[in-house]
């Protein structure tokens, strides 16, 4: 699982309260499959049906290898409150819910019995 420090704790609070992202994230549950879509530098978390509910913070470093499953680990309630003063220009909603999400992440190299070969 991804720590807070890994994801973008006010993504979802940079939209209005009527925004599907708002209401996407109130109906995800833990072990929901997600999608990482990476565009450049952007590392988004996406429904299946394409909703971006979160994403990674650009300090994020992920080990090597191959993402091969992204869940929901934990579904968050987050706040203004809880938000750097110096982002709360960015905020359009007071209170919001974020994901942790859970990446399986296939390492490179093949593996036989425990050893790298």
């Amino acid at each position: 699982m991804l720590s807070q420090s890994n994801v973008d704790l006010g993504h979802a609070g940079c939209f209005a309260a009527k925004q599907p992202v708002h209401r996407t994230l109130s109906q995800v549950s833990y072990g929901d499959e997600l999608a990482l879509v990476i565009t450049g530098e952007r590392r988004e978390l996406r429904t299946l049906q394409g909703v971006v509910v979160g994403k990674l913070a650009r300090k994020a470093v992920l080990p090597s290898g191959r993402v091969t499953q992204v869940t929901v680990e934990s579904v968050m309630h987050w706040s203004r409150l809880h938000t750097d003063p110096d982002h709360h220009r960015r905020l359009r909603v007071d209170e919001w819910w974020m994901v942790l999400p859970r990446l399986v992440i296939k390492p490179e190299g093949d593996f036989k019995g425990g050893e790298r070969i």
